[in-house]
């Protein structure tokens, strides 16, 4: 006899809470630890300004994450990332509950516990150190379709319409945090046609759930359609969320590449959590017995839900895993619970599987599995600790820098793969484009090859809105990441006009400082309509230098390099007594900048820098190219 379900007390609920907050507490307060975190984040930021995704963001994400974070972000202040990690680590708690709940109702309180511990486990152990603690997509996905087969597995017994409208709905939220969540969808109704294909008095009933679930799946896609018709965004959703995905990306990699990522939830958990892998996969061969010898029984005999389920939703993790062609670690998230639910079936059997003749065998068994495991735990989480607290203490200066070129309501431009940077700087974006690779036809980690064509991976009308939103918005500043994470194949110097808007109307800032991968920061430059005056130079102050830099890359021009101490707020770039160009600067920190000459310097008799604030006015020397 199964123990009933109500006897699996709430506070259960607490202490996995607590338990999962605990494997997790050193690492909380870490803003980010990916750069799909900077990318969402960002995205939600923006949506709490009035932004609509795939319009104003554009990603090839499904749409729901960046508003859940936007909701967070909402309730505990913008761009709160520590609230959302702290969310998530409260949600897996109850996920672990979930698990616990589903296997004590289909197979009793003893497999209920164990299932909801070894996900505990799982859930910090499992996936490599960093995609564990990242608030991706697919922790969102775990705990949606959690809850809908939570549901399931507790309504199964009186199925009716109005049972499958949350159900339907759990699962329409999974698929809207991503694409793949679908295949859970699919399990519960292939577990319905199941269940009617043996139990035929239950026909009616099932059919009726089966068609709430249904509903409930459709009217969020249908809400959500609505959404993104009403703000202009529709063929910007289906383009981004689902052509580029399939048409793009997807083709990207071959497909028996593809098919064979499916080795990765292997290979973690070879290498990470061995001895609840090798129960997990004794637990499924075990559970697939189950339903074979079920296939030859009366049709009177009870349905083995927990098998099939247990089957069907680990078969759906694993297909996830071929989909993208990436071997992300965050990939595999999705078999966690269905590894926790063999596991933990398997764990409870052991003592019955050993040799009759040797009772005691099967206890010491256990024991020694148990104890296996906890001191792999221990060991594993030595090895998260020393890789998390790298992570923790990486900082990178160059956010630093650009907010102290922009004010927080100013918005920037960062050209290249480096989303984090928004984050990191806490600047809205100024173009739709978080990240460049939509406009430089860029696939994420595949089409690096110099020589390759890359014009297919532009999104259609890709530059066209790129300036639209450029002059509509003009960055206060533009970032480029030089050759970080493959754009060493994009220099922004052969971008036009995007380079010759930067001629005219940026300067490059902070030069002098040791920027991360010597990324470059552009400020723009202030309006001097009106200033038309012939001015004199001073005597040049000592502190001031001021030299010609010329680079030999293809499309760069010669630009004057001025350094001078703190204490001024303004430069002005002065050509034989005219100002030019004007600069703000903060007056905290040095002068290092680089301004572009326009025209031909080398026909300018004289070139100087005039700086302005609390400590004066001062000229730099002047220059002349022709010398």
């Amino acid at each position: 006899m199964h123990t009933p379900a109500r006897s699996w007390p709430w506070f259960y609920a607490l202490i996995l809470i607590v338990a999962v907050v605990a494997t997790r507490f050193l690492w909380l307060d870490h803003d980010l630890w990916s750069l799909d975190e900077g990318s969402t984040f960002t995205m939600a930021q923006q949506v709490l300004k009035g932004d609509v995704l795939y319009r104003d963001a554009a990603d090839n994400r499904s749409p729901l994450m960046p508003y859940l974070k936007a909701a967070i972000f909402a309730v505990f202040g913008d761009w709160n990332s520590t609230a959302v990690h702290r969310t998530i680590a409260v949600m897996l708690g109850v996920v672990a509950f979930l698990l616990g709940w589903i296997a004590t109702k289909l197979d009793g309180r003893r497999t209920g516990i164990a299932t909801a511990a070894i996900f505990v486990f799982l859930q910090i152990f499992y996936v490599h150190a960093g995609d564990t603690m990242s608030a991706n997509t697919e922790w969102f996905v775990v705990i949606f379709s959690t809850a809908a087969f939570a549901l399931f597995a507790g309504w199964i017994a009186q199925p009716g319409f109005r049972r499958g409208l949350p159900i339907g709905f759990l699962f329409s939220l999974s698929v809207l945090c991503k694409q793949p969540g679908l295949l859970d969808g699919i399990v519960v109704f292939v577990l319905l046609a199941l269940i009617a294909w043996f139990q035929v008095d239950q026909r009616k009933g099932l059919f009726k759930m089966a068609s709430g679930i249904a509903v409930g799946i459709v009217v969020p896609f249908a809400l959500v359609v609505g959404y993104f018709i009403y703000h202009g965004a529709y063929e910007d959703y289906v383009y981004y969320a689902f052509t580029f995905n399939t048409a793009v990306y997807l083709p990207e990699v071959p497909f028996w590449e593809r098919m064979l990522c499916i080795r990765m939830p292997f290979v973690m958990a070879w290498e990470n959590v061995a001895a609840i892998g090798l129960l997990a996969i004794i637990g499924a061969v075990g559970l697939l017995n189950q339903v074979s010898k079920h296939a030859f029984k009366s049709a009177s005999s009870p349905f083995p839900l927990l098998p099939w389920l247990t089957l069907g939703w680990t078969a759906a993790g694993l297909i996830t895993t071929t989909l993208s062609g990436r071997e992300f670690a965050h990939y595999s998230q999705q078999v966690i619970p269905g590894l926790s639910l063999a596991a933990g079936w398997m764990l409870v059997r052991l003592p019955a599987w050993m040799p009759r003749r040797l009772p005691k065998l099967g206890q010491v068994a256990l024991l020694a599995f148990a104890v296996t495991i906890v001191v792999q735990g221990v060991f594993r989480f030595g090895e998260i600790k020393t890789e998390l607290d790298i992570a923790m203490n990486d900082r990178i200066d160059i956010p630093d820098l650009i907010r102290a070129h922009s004010a927080p309501d100013e918005r920037i431009f960062v050209w290249g793969y480096f989303p984090e940077l928004y984050f990191h700087a806490k600047r809205l974006p100024a173009t739709r484009y978080i990240y460049a690779n939509y406009i430089t036809g860029m696939i994420a980690w595949s089409n690096l090859d110099a020589l390759q064509d890359v014009e297919y991976g532009v999104s259609p009308d890709g530059w066209e809105k790129f300036y639209q939103d450029f002059e509509s918005t003009p960055p206060a500043v533009i970032v480029d990441t030089q050759g970080v994470r493959g754009y060493s194949k994009f220099p922004i110097e052969n971008r036009e006009p995007l380079w010759t808007q930067i001629k005219q109307n940026y300067a490059e800032v902070s030069v002098g400082a040791k920027a991360t991968f010597g990324m470059r920061i552009f400020r723009q430059l202030e309006n001097i309509t009106g200033s038309t005056d012939i001015i004199s130079a001073q005597s040049p102050h000592p502190d001031f230098t001021l030299t010609g830099f010329i680079t030999q890359r293809e499309n760069n021009v010669p630009r004057i390099e001025v350094h001078a101490p703190s204490g001024y707020n303004q430069l002005a770039l002065i050509i034989d007594g005219r100002i030019v160009s004007r600069l703000n600067h903060p007056e905290s920190d040095e002068l290092h900048a680089r301004l572009f000459v326009p025209g031909n310097p080398f026909e300018a008799k004289q070139v100087w820098v005039r700086a302005t604030g609390p400590a004066g006015v001062a000229d730099s020397p002047p220059f002349n190219y022709a010398d």
